[in-house]
């Protein structure tokens, strides 16, 4: 398994002394490419106007983990958060899943 974390320094030194003692041992696994993209939303976006919710991320096997919005960074956002036009979001998933990749 992979992991992905997102926080402030504090947090992910936090997350690394746990983990480092953690008594898991390492599983062979078949490996898909995991990759965390920022967009920055337009008018004609399919997020913009949308609610997290409404938008479904996961039928194309993809989360918002942040977004900043209006100034405001915003980790892990309620299934009623609206996206805007400039919102910038980071989108994680599979490579070949994800809908904004670049």
């Amino acid at each position: 398994d992979k992991l992905l974390a997102v926080g402030s320094s504090a947090q992910i030194d936090a997350l690394r002394a746990m983990l480092s003692q953690s008594s898991a041992s390492p599983v062979s696994s078949h490996e898909q490419e995991f990759e965390v993209v920022p967009v920055t939303l337009d008018a004609d976006s399919f997020l913009t106007g949308n609610t997290l919710r409404k938008a479904n991320m996961r039928q194309y096997r993809c989360m918002v983990i942040s977004v900043l919005h209006d100034g405001e960074f915003i980790t892990n956002p309620e299934p009623d958060f609206q996206f805007g036009v400039g919102d910038i979001v980071w989108i994680a998933g599979e490579t070949s899943a994800l809908p904004y990749k670049s």
